[in-house]
């Protein structure tokens, strides 16, 4: 199968008609034809949203760089959304809280589902199964059902291995990481899903040495068409560290190398230094 990914700033076009908008650290926008996901946003831009579309608000759990009150004022906007929220954030936010705290109507508070780990929710679009996390709330493994497309987004979902822990600790991680992949392949044979056309992944640099071991079992358990790293705070350098590490070389091409920054237009007033610079642009 041919690589055909178009990228332009933070928005890539991947195969069978799936546009993917990186936001920031975990927050993705994904849109279909007829859907739109948008997951565990908190900071970053949110381009004009196709209002005829059903959108679908994903936050995996209640850290403050997986989910805001924000994506709420959506629903001003767009009358075909629903939000698909990790229990542990209707635990810690009570609908008193939303409401009177937070400015929530209750209409809003209505378009909102609570998931719990390993649970099913479906409605006449798509199909939703959680996996546990290995650190706060839930991962989502999300199928449209018209054209069975299938995306994954890992949330805090990841090995989180650290220098320094005990022989213990690393253990029970690595334990519980390894059946949570497991079970999401487990769910991915049960939906009849042979392959997801889009992953997002955590690869944190913080783990050091250790931050690909997570994101490497993944791509060597998991089908996936292509992956888009996440959960970098901003050193987005991780990817490319990734890329040229050999541990990546049987699925690099999988990979969809998301940069950190836009590039900016610099005026520069002084005319030889833009001759030079010119010069140096053409080599």
């Amino acid at each position: 199968m041919g690589k055909t990914v178009e990228k332009q700033k933070h928005e890539i076009m991947l195969e069978n008609q799936i546009k993917v908008s990186f936001l920031y650290h975990s927050g993705f926008l994904v849109e279909l034809p007829e859907i739109i996901f948008l997951f565990d946003y908190y900071k970053g831009v949110i381009p004009e949203l196709d209002s005829r579309k059903n959108i679908y608000v994903f936050s995996s759990h209640r850290h403050p760089d997986h989910f805001c009150f924000e994506i709420f004022a959506l629903a001003e906007k767009y009358p075909n959304i629903k939000y698909i929220l990790s229990r542990d954030i209707g635990k810690k936010y009570k609908k008193k809280y939303m409401m009177e705290k937070k400015g929530l109507s209750e209409e809003v508070c209505r378009l909102i589902t609570y998931l719990k780990e390993d649970e099913l929710w479906e409605d006449e679009s798509i199909i939703v199964q959680t996996i546990p996390s290995t650190d706060a709330g839930v991962a989502f493994l999300v199928q449209e059902k018209q054209t069975k497309r299938a995306v994954y987004h890992a949330g805090d979902l990841n090995w989180w291995t650290w220098e320094g822990e005990t022989a213990e600790e690393y253990q029970t991680m690595t334990k519980k990481f390894k059946d949570c992949i497991a079970l999401l392949k487990q769910k991915l044979e049960r939906m009849d899903i042979s392959c997801f056309d889009a992953a997002f992944v955590p690869l944190d640099p913080r783990q050091k040495e250790r931050y690909a071991m997570g994101f490497d079992f993944f791509m060597r358990h998991i089908p996936v068409t292509y992956v888009f790293p996440m959960h970098a705070f901003g050193d987005y350098s991780v990817i490319g560290k990734l890329m040229r590490d050999e541990l990546s070389e049987k699925y690099r091409d999988r990979i969809i190398n998301i940069c950190g920054q836009e590039k900016r237009k610099v005026k520069i007033l002084n005319p030889e230094m833009r001759r030079r610079v010119k010069e140096l642009l053409n080599r």
